[in-house]
């Protein structure tokens, strides 16, 4: 599933954004770039995969998606599944019903949706200030699902969101990472023109999209099932001996598959 990228057009680089210029209007569209990538590897190795990450502000709502570059995908070898379940191919945000809407692959290859809390972290304002392009930013750091995260945020920018599912800070993200770098993104484009007349980002249906929890078990099932496969396929007539096939499950917020 590939978003139009219509709006991916013109955008102005931030490094040509003046202060007086980031005026943010209910009544526009905002368009941003982020130069995304994170490691599939994270603590045990460097296998990073670089994205361009999307994110469209209309009408309260937003919508977050990415381009990957298919060129620096990691191929797995025979001893280990690489489960890449990680939630950043879309993310739909929707503050007046306070929820988030995120798209998943699963092994089948298959498309599901599922519903999230809008913006659930705790973040901690301190007082460190850094110039990134021509936007002043301030820094805010949080603990989400298992990662510790850095944003630096424009307050010039009255945008409370950010890429992926970060977000709810007196301005926009315009760069975070994690402690690691495992993960990172940084705004190397904005973008702001008239919106039309109810016009709103995000097609992901919300009737009768399961939550959260719908996620971690579909993961935990799949995973069971794939060690259960690797088991018979490594030994299949023997009931009792080791198995050394690995299988684990490796996603961006950290799940605890069994």
């Amino acid at each position: 599933m590939r978003p139009s990228i219509l709006f991916i057009l013109s955008l102005l680089p931030l490094c040509g954004i003046g202060q007086d210029s980031t005026g943010y209007h209910g009544e526009e569209v905002a368009l941003m770039h982020y130069a995304s990538r994170y490691n599939t590897d994270f603590e045990r190795g460097a296998a990073y995969r670089h994205f361009l990450g999307v994110l469209v502000c209309a009408g309260g709502d937003s919508d977050f998606y990415m381009l990957p570059d298919s060129s620096k995908s990691r191929v797995p070898d025979d001893v280990e599944l690489l489960m890449d379940a990680d939630t950043l191919f879309r993310v739909v945000k929707q503050p007046d019903e306070d929820r988030i809407l995120f798209s998943d692959i699963g092994i089948d290859g298959r498309i599901r949706h599922y519903r999230d809390s809008l913006h659930p972290m705790v973040w901690k304002l301190l007082p460190e200030r850094r110039t990134i392009g021509d936007l002043e930013c301030e820094k805010a750091i949080t603990v989400f699902r298992g990662r510790n995260y850095t944003a630096w945020y424009a307050v010039s920018i009255p945008i409370a969101n950010g890429p992926w599912k970060l977000g709810g800070l007196p301005g926009l993200i315009v760069e975070a990472y994690e402690d690691n770098m495992d993960m990172h993104f940084i705004l190397t484009g904005i973008r702001f023109r008239k919106a039309q007349d109810g016009e709103k980002p995000g097609s992901i249906p919300a009737q009768g999209i399961p939550g959260y929890t719908a996620f971690i078990d579909y993961w935990k099932k799949a995973v069971n099932m794939l060690r259960g496969s690797a088991g018979a396929r490594e030994s299949p007539d023997c009931v009792s001996c080791h198995v050394n096939t690995k299988v684990r499950f490796y996603s961006w917020e950290k799940v605890d598959t069994l």
